[in-house]
């Protein structure tokens, strides 16, 4: 085996390693917004979705099925994650539709239907979650 071809099957399996690396830090990081977001009738876990090259929002019904569809919008966009897509720096987005996502993430003090929220994570599900899962991997 010649040095060029050593390096050529090196560099793809580095390159293969970088591709799991990235879904499993997206996965994750996803996964802990979707289980930090504070649940009264399940309408703002369930709104947030993953999308590839641009945000795609989308304010899905009440639902307490424990972020079943926005794990099924991530799964999809990571299944979509090759190398190429690295390669061209893809953007990756998690977004949510919900008009109060930005109150609960800040933590002020009122819901939709009037009630007073009982947060799980008071200093911001998307911030705590992008913070934590960012430190797992080096």
């Amino acid at each position: 085996m010649s040095f060029d071809s050593e390096v050529k099957k090196a560099t793809e399996a580095m390159l293969d390693g970088a591709v799991e690396v990235v879904k499993k830090v997206f996965n994750d990081t996803c996964l802990t917004i979707v289980a930090d977001t504070p649940v009264i009738t399940g309408a703002l876990q369930n709104s947030w979705n993953a999308s590839l090259n641009k945000p795609e929002s989308v304010e899905r019904g009440e639902s307490l099925n424990s972020g079943a569809a926005p794990m099924a919008s991530v799964k999809k966009v990571t299944s979509q994650i090759d190398r190429k897509k690295i390669a061209k720096g893809t953007d990756l987005f998690f977004t949510n539709g919900q008009p109060y996502a930005f109150r609960v993430e800040f933590a002020i003090q009122d819901s939709p239907d009037g009630r007073r929220v009982r947060y799980q994570n008071p200093a911001g599900m998307l911030r705590v979650g992008v913070l934590s899962s960012g430190g797992n991997y080096k």
